[in-house]
C-alpha cells in the first residue's frame, strides 16, 4: 500500500490549497444547484448523482476552493471526500452543467459520514475523490494523473469492493478514451466483470468498448458493442431511461459514425434520424449531430456513379452542415467538437483542392484549444498542416509542423508515430534522402509491430520512393511490389494512386512497358471515377506519370495530351495562393512537368526542324516561369483596394496592430536564428527555423489573403505578343536546364530559335565561380571563360542588339552575366562592353500590363545608410574613411559593425540629388519603422546601404540589418525580413539594395530566386539592383557614386549600371570583377527610364 500512502499525501496537498472562499455563480446559465454541508467528525463522503447532464461541482470552504468532475459524464455517480481535518467546517457546494446551453435535469447530492464506511474503503474513496479533482483541472497532465490514481484504486479494490473496482475501471477507461489512448482503454475494459449487475454501468461499459473499437478501426466490434449499449438503455424503466436519454443520443451518433465508416449508409441514416428525434435543443448534441451529418454528406460524395458536379454538391452540403454545427459547438463551449469541426472543414476543402480555405480551418484548430490541455488535438492539427504544406511544396514548413506533431504524439503515447512516414516523404521531397529513410524505417517498424496493414503499405511505399531516388531500384521494387500485392480495398484512394504510379514507373524501368501502360491507364480510369476523393496533387501526379511513360515509350501524342492536362490543373490552383510562399512553392513542386514536356518539344524540333514544336516548347517554358508573380501583378491590376495589406480589413482579418505584432515577432525570431546560425558549432543545415516563426507567418499570410478575391492565373503572353513588345535593339536569352542538358532560347522582335548548350560545363562550376568572385585575391577568369563558352556561344549572332534580357534558370540565377567574357575576343572583355544586361523573372512578367507605381513621389530618392547596430556606439566617433580597408566586407555576423562608408555614400547622393529632393535616414533614423513610411515607399528611388543576411544552408531566412534603436530611443530587432517586405507596397521605380548577398535566396524552379529583390518587385518596384556576393564597403560607396551620376545624367537604369560597371572595371584599383560584377539589375518593367 506504499503507493496509496504517497497518493494520500498528494490529496492532503490538494485539499490544503489556500484560495479565497467564493460564492456560487447563481446567474450563470450553467448553474444548477447549491448546497451547504458540514463535515462531521471523521470526514464526509458526498455522493454526486448527476442525472442526465455532465456536471462540474465546485466546493468553497475552510479557506479553500476546488472542483470535481467525472470522466464518465452523466448518470453515473462520483464521489467527493472531505477529510477529517475539516471537522465542523461548512462547505458551499455549487453544481454546474459541464456544457453551456444544456437542458437542466434533476441531480442530487447524498451525504455519508466516513465513519459509517470501512477504513479501507474510505481510503480508496479518498483516492477516487482526488482523481475526480485532478480530472476537473482538465489539463493533459492532470488527466493522466487521474488515470494513474483510478488504476491504483482498481488494483487495490479487488480485495475490498468489487463495486468500487468496477467504478474505478470504468472511470479509468472513459478517461483513457478522452486521452485517445484507445488500446489501453480496451485493456482496462477487459478487466471488468463479465456480467455487470448495474445496467447503468453495463451500457457505459458497452459504449466505451464501442468507441474504442471504432477509433481502432474494428468496425464490427464497434457496431456490436454500441448496439448492445443502445439495447440496454431501451430496456430501462421510464425514470432511468430519461436520465440516459442524452447518452443515448451520443451513442447513436457513434453508431452512425461506425456504420458510415463501414459504408452502411442506410443504417447510419436511421441512427441519425433516431438521434435527432431525442436530441432536443441541447446545443452540444445538436453540434455532434451536425458533425456526423457532415460525415454522411462526405460519404455520399464517395458513392460510385456520381458525376464530378454531384460529388462536389455533396461536399458543399457537408461544408454547410459543418459550418452550422460549429456554431452549436461554440455555444456549448466544448472545445473538442469545435476543433473537430475545424479539422473536418479543412479536410473537405483539402479534398476540393481549395488549399487556402483548408489552411484557414487547420490553423483555427490551434486557436480553439490549449496545447497543454489537449495536446492530441494539436498533434492532428500539426499533422494536417504538415500534409497541406507538403502538397503545396513548402517543405521546410511541412517538416517543422510534422516534427511538432510527432513531439505531441510520442510524448503523450510513448510510441513511434506513423506521422514519421509523412515526415520522411517531406524530407525526400527536400532531397534529404538519408534522413527520409531513417524516418520511414522507424515508421515501418511501428506499423509491423502493431500489425497495421494500412500503415505498413504506406511505409513500404514511402521507402520505395526514397530508395528509388537513392538509386537502389531493386530494393524499391521489392517494397512497392509488396504494397501492390496486398490489394487496395482497405487503403485510401490517394495511397492507392501513389502505389499504382510508382509500380507503373518501376515496371517501365524494368522493361515491362505493357504492364506500365496498363497500370497507369487503370490509375487514370480510377481517377475519373473518384474525382472528388483524390486530391488535386495526386490527380496531377497521375497525369504527369502518364506523360513520362508516354515520353519514355516514344508516344509523343499521348505524352502531350496528359502533360497539357496536368499543366492545366496546376494552373487552376494559383488563384488561391499568395505570392510570398504558397504560390512559389506550388510552382516549384509542379515545375518539372513543364520542363519535361518543353524538353520533349525541343528535342522534336532539333531532330526534325518542326517549327510548331519550337513554338510549343517556348510557350510551355514561358507558362512555367514566375507564375505567382504574374498572378500578383494581375491582382494589383484588377483590385480596387489600396494594396496596403497591413492595414487591410477583410473577412476575419486581424487588426493593423495585430499584423504589425506578427511582423515584429517574425523579425525577432529571424534575428535570433541568424545569430544562432552564425555562431553555431554544428552544421548550420541542422538549424531549422522554429515553428513559431511559421505560426506568425501563417497568420500574416492569411491576413493578406482576407478580402482578396480569387482570380484565375493570367495566361502567359503568346510569342507574337512578346515579339511585338520587344524593341529592335533588344534580345532575350531564355535558359532552360533539364536533368540531362541545358538549352537556350533566343528571342528577338522578329525571330525565335533554340540551341542545346555544349556538354562541357563542369559540375559545380557556377558555385566555384561565385566563390572565386567573392574573393578579391582569387583569379576567376578561367571559370568566367568556361561559363561564357557554355552560356554565350551564340552571342555573336546578334548584330545590332545592344540590350540583353536574361531569363535565367536553375543554378544560372547566381551567374553574374555582366562579367561573362565575350567569346572570341582577345584577353578578357566582359559582356557589358557590348550590351546592357537586365535579368527578368519571365518575359510575361516583364512585358505585361501592370499598375505597379504611384505617381505621387514627393522626393527623388530615400536613402538608408550607416544604421546603428550597437547603442553604445552613440558616443563613439567614426574612424577616418581613409583608414578603412578597401576589402572590408558588408557581411552578416553575430556582432555587426558600423559601415561608415555608407554615410559617405549617402552624403554623395544628397549632394547629387539636392537636399530638397532627398530623404536621408542614417544612424538611429535608419530604422525599420522609417522604411515602412508611405513617403519612403513612394520615392522614385529607394536606396538601402547596410548589412545583408543570407545563408545558403537555410535559404528561408534572408534579411537586412537596420538600426537596433530608433530616433526616439525605442529598441528594435533591426532585422527586416522577407515577410516584412511582403507586408507593404513599394511604389518605387528603382530599389537599390547595396549589401551582402542581397540578390540571393531560395531558388524555386520556374519561380526563380526568392530573396529580397523578389520581395520588392512583388510589392511594386519596377527595377531592383542587388548583389550576388558580399561586396566591399569602400568600393561600394565609390561604385554607387558613379552609378547615380550616370543615372542622373542619362535617366536610364540599365545604361547607368552598365556605364558604372565599365568605369569601375577600367579603374586599376577596382579592375577585378569582385568590385563591380556583383551588382545585378532585375526588372519587371520594359521602361528603364527615370526622370528627376
Amino acid at each position: 500500500m506504499k503507493s496509496l500512502a504517497l497518493t494520500g499525501t498528494l490529496i492532503g496537498l490538494l485539499i490544503a490549497s489556500n484560495q479565497a472562499e467564493a460564492q456560487c455563480r447563481t446567474g450563470d446559465d450553467a448553474f444548477r444547484e447549491e448546497h451547504q454541508v458540514q463535515v462531521p467528525e471523521g470526514g464526509l463522503l458526498l455522493r454526486v448523482a448527476p442525472g442526465a447532464e455532465s456536471l462540474i461541482v465546485e466546493l468553497h470552504g475552510n479557506g479553500q476552493s476546488f472542483s470535481s468532475a467525472s470522466p464518465a459524464g452523466a448518470v453515473l455517480e462520483h464521489h467527493i471526500v472531505l477529510g477529517g481535518d475539516a471537522v465542523n467546517e461548512t462547505y458551499q457546494v455549487c453544481m454546474y452543467a459541464r456544457y453551456q446551453q444544456s437542458r437542466p435535469s434533476s441531480q442530487f447530492l447524498d451525504e455519508i459520514p466516513l465513519r459509517n464506511i470501512s477504513t479501507s474503503e474510505a481510503e480508496l474513496l479518498s483516492l477516487m475523490s482526488a482523481a475526480f479533482r485532478l480530472w476537473a483541472d482538465d489539463t493533459f497532465q492532470s488527466r493522466n494523473e487521474a488515470i494513474e490514481i483510478f488504476g491504483q484504486v482498481a488494483a487495490a479494490a479487488r480485495s475490498v469492493s468489487e463495486e468500487l473496482m468496477t467504478d474505478a475501471l470504468l472511470m479509468m477507461a472513459k478517461a483513457q478514451l478522452r486521452q485517445a489512448d484507445f488500446a489501453n482503454a480496451l485493456n482496462t475494459l477487459s478487466e471488468l466483470p463479465a456480467e455487470l449487475d448495474d445496467p447503468i454501468k453495463g451500457y457505459k461499459a458497452a459504449w466505451a468498448i464501442g468507441e474504442a473499437n471504432l477509433r481502432l478501426n474494428d468496425l464490427p466490434g464497434a457496431i456490436d458493442a454500441l448496439q448492445r449499449s443502445v439495447d440496454i438503455i431501451l430496456n430501462f424503466p421510464a425514470g432511468l431511461s430519461d436520465k440516459a436519454s442524452r447518452d443515448l443520443v451520443d451513442i447513436r451518433i457513434l453508431l452512425a459514425e461506425s456504420f458510415l465508416a463501414s459504408w452502411q449508409i442506410e443504417q447510419a441514416e436511421a441512427q441519425i434520424d433516431l438521434a435527432a428525434e431525442t436530441s432536443g435543443d441541447e446545443y452540444r448534441l445538436t453540434g455532434r449531430l451536425h458533425d456526423v451529418m457532415g460525415f454522411l454528406a462526405i460519404r455520399r460524395s464517395d458513392l460510385p456513379g456520381l458525376t464530378l458536379a454531384e460529388q462536389r454538391q455533396h461536399l458543399s452540403e457537408a461544408i454547410d452542415i459543418m459550418l452550422a454545427g460549429r456554431i452549436y459547438s461554440q455555444e456549448s463551449a466544448d472545445p473538442i467538437p469545435m476543433a473537430a469541426f475545424e479539422n473536418n472543414l479543412g479536410f473537405v476543402y483539402d479534398r476540393l483542392g481549395e488549399y487556402r480555405r483548408a489552411l484557414i480551418h487547420y490553423r483555427n484548430i490551434l486557436d480553439t484549444v490549449d496545447p497543454g490541455e489537449h495536446p492530441l488535438v494539436y498533434r492532428f492539427a500539426y499533422s494536417n498542416l504538415g500534409r497541406l504544406y507538403q502538397v503545396t511544396a513548402d517543405y521546410d514548413r511541412s517538416e517543422s509542423y510534422y516534427r511538432q506533431s510527432i513531439t505531441f504524439s510520442e510524448s503523450s503515447s510513448g510510441t513511434i508515430s506513423t506521422t514519421r512516414c509523412a515526415l520522411g516523404a517531406t524530407l525526400r521531397m527536400k532531397g534529404d534522402i538519408d534522413r527520409a529513410l531513417a524516418e520511414q524505417n522507424l515508421c515501418l517498424r511501428q506499423a509491423e509491430a502493431t500489425d497495421n496493414t494500412r500503415a505498413t503499405i504506406l511505409a513500404r511505399y514511402e521507402l520505395a520512393e526514397s530508395l528509388l531516388m537513392k538509386g537502389d531500384q531493386e530494393a524499391a521494387w521489392l517494397n512497392v511490389q509488396w504494397a501492390w500485392q496486398q490489394g487496395a480495398s482497405d487503403i485510401s484512394p490517394a495511397l492507392r494512386a501513389r502505389v499504382m504510379r510508382l509500380y507503373a514507373w518501376l515496371s517501365q524501368l524494368r522493361g515491362n512497358q505493357e504492364q506500365a501502360s496498363f497500370i497507369i491507364n487503370e490509375a487514370l480510369v480510377q481517377q475519373n471515377e473518384e474525382q472528388a476523393r483524390l486530391d488535386m496533387a495526386d490527380k496531377i501526379e497521375n497525369l504527369a506519370m502518364a506523360m513520362n511513360i508516354g515520353l519514355v515509350q516514344g508516344d509523343m501524342a499521348l505524352a502531350e495530351q496528359h502533360g497539357l492536362l496536368a499543366i492545366d490543373l496546376v494552373e487552376t490552383q494559383y488563384e488561391q495562393f499568395e505570392s510570398e510562399r504558397l504560390g512559389p512553392s506550388w510552382g516549384s513542386r509542379t515545375h518539372r512537368i513543364y520542363v519535361q514536356l518543353a524538353e520533349a518539344y525541343i528535342r522534336q524540333h532539333l531532330a526534325t526542324g518542326d517549327q510548331q514544336a519550337l513554338g510549343k516548347a517556348f510557350a510551355i517554358t514561358e507558362r512555367s516561369r514566375a507564375a505567382s508573380l504574374r498572378q500578383q501583378f494581375s491582382r494589383y491590376q484588377q483590385s480596387d483596394r489600396s494594396a496596403e495589406p497591413v492595414g487591410n480589413v477583410g473577412d476575419n482579418s486581424i487588426s493593423q496592430e495585430a499584423a504589425k505584432a506578427q511582423i515584429d515577432a517574425i523579425s525577432r525570431i529571424a534575428n535570433e536564428f541568424a545569430s544562432k546560425n552564425m555562431t553555431a558549432s554544428i552544421d548550420s543545415a541542422d538549424i531549422s527555423l522554429p515553428i513559431n516563426y511559421y505560426h506568425h507567418q501563417d497568420v500574416l499570410s492569411l491576413h493578406r489573403l482576407h478580402g482578396v478575391s480569387s482570380i484565375p492565373l493570367p495566361q502567359a503572353m503568346p510569342l507574337a505578343q512578346i515579339q511585338s513588345r520587344l524593341r529592335p535593339e533588344q534580345a532575350a536569352l531564355y535558359y532552360l536546364t533539364t536533368d540531362s542538358d541545358n538549352f537556350v532560347f533566343t528571342v528577338t522582335s522578329d525571330a525565335l530559335s533554340v540551341a542545346k548548350l555544349p556538354d562541357s560545363l563542369p559540375a559545380g562550376l557556377v558555385d566555384t565561380l561565385r566563390q572565386q568572385l567573392a574573393d578579391p585575391n582569387s583569379l576567376p577568369y578561367n571559370s568566367l571563360a568556361q561559363l561564357s563558352r557554355h552560356l554565350l556561344g551564340g552571342i555573336n549572332e546578334l548584330p545590332g542588339k545592344t540590350d540583353l534580357l536574361i531569363v535565367p534558370h536553375g543554378a544560372f540565377h547566381a551567374v553574374p552575366f555582366a562579367a561573362l567574357a565575350l567569346p572570341d575576343e582577345p584577353g578578357y572583355t566582359p559582356l557589358i562592353s557590348r550590351f546592357s544586361v537586365q535579368t527578368l523573372p519571365s518575359l510575361t512578367a516583364y512585358l505585361m500590363e501592370k499598375s505597379l507605381n504611384s505617381s505621387n513621389a514627393q522626393v527623388d530618392i530615400a536613402v538608408f545608410a550607416d544604421p546603428l547596430f550597437d547603442a553604445n556606439e552613440l558616443t563613439q566617433q567614426l574612424a577616418a574613411l581613409e583608414s578603412l580597408d578597401v576589402t572590408g566586407l558588408r557581411g552578416w555576423s553575430d556582432s555587426l559593425q558600423r559601415l561608415p562608408n555608407t554615410a559617405f555614400e549617402a552624403a554623395k547622393l544628397t549632394e547629387l540629388f539636392g537636399e530638397d529632393r532627398t530623404q536621408l535616414f542614417t544612424g538611429q533614423r535608419a530604422s525599420r519603422s522609417n522604411l515602412a513610411r508611405e513617403d519612403v515607399r513612394n520615392a522614385k528611388v529607394l536606396h538601402i546601404a547596410t548589412h545583408g543576411y543570407f545563408n545558403a544552408a537555410n535559404e528561408d531566412n534572408v534579411g537586412l540589418g537596420f538600426s537596433v534603436i530608433d530616433e526616439f530611443g525605442n529598441p528594435d530587432t533591426g532585422f527586416v525580413t522577407l515577410p516584412e517586405l511582403f507586408s507593404y507596397r513599394f511604389n518605387n521605380e528603382l530599389v537599390v539594395v547595396s549589401g551582402c548577398d542581397t540578390a540571393m535566396g531560395r531558388q524555386l524552379g520556374g519561380e526563380g530566386m526568392m530573396g529580397l529583390a523578389r520581395g520588392f518587385m512583388v510589392q511594386g518596384a519596377k527595377h531592383v539592383i542587388s548583389t550576388l556576393w558580399p561586396v566591399s564597403d569602400r568600393a561600394s560607396a565609390d561604385f554607387m557614386a558613379i552609378f547615380y551620376r550616370h543615372l542622373h545624367q542619362t535617366g536610364n537604369v540599365a545604361d547607368a549600371l552598365k556605364s558604372a560597371q565599365l568605369d569601375m572595371q577600367q579603374n586599376p584599383n577596382y579592375r577585378d570583377p569582385f568590385y563591380w560584377a556583383a551588382y545585378t539589375l532585375t526588372s519587371v518593367s520594359p521602361d528603364p527610364s527615370l526622370t528627376f
